[in-house]
């Protein structure tokens, strides 16, 4: 029988060195973020405690984006990691 090859994980701390203008923006994003995780948990639990990503992804998805600004990729994120919470629940 074949045996899959050996996988190695690395780890790294990198320290940004960033602009404050470019600080500001990072908190700005990670506080969306945030305010985005705290909405889309509330419309979950609302709803029946709902553990489907793409379910809640179409109940929250559009109003993330307007309402915190949230670019794609992030928005897209947020429904999906709160999903994954509730289904440990």
């Amino acid at each position: 029988m074949n045996e899959l090859p050996a996988t190695q994980s690395l780890w790294c701390k990198l320290k940004l060195l960033l602009t404050k203008e470019q600080e500001e923006k990072v908190q700005r994003t990670a506080l969306a973020y945030h305010n985005a995780l705290n909405l889309a948990s509330t419309i979950a639990f609302v709803g029946g405690k709902i553990s489907q990503g793409m379910k809640l992804q179409r109940l929250v998805s559009k109003d993330l984006r307007k309402r915190f600004w949230l670019p794609a990729k992030i928005a897209y994120m947020v429904p999906r990691q709160v999903a994954a919470a509730y289904k440990t629940l």
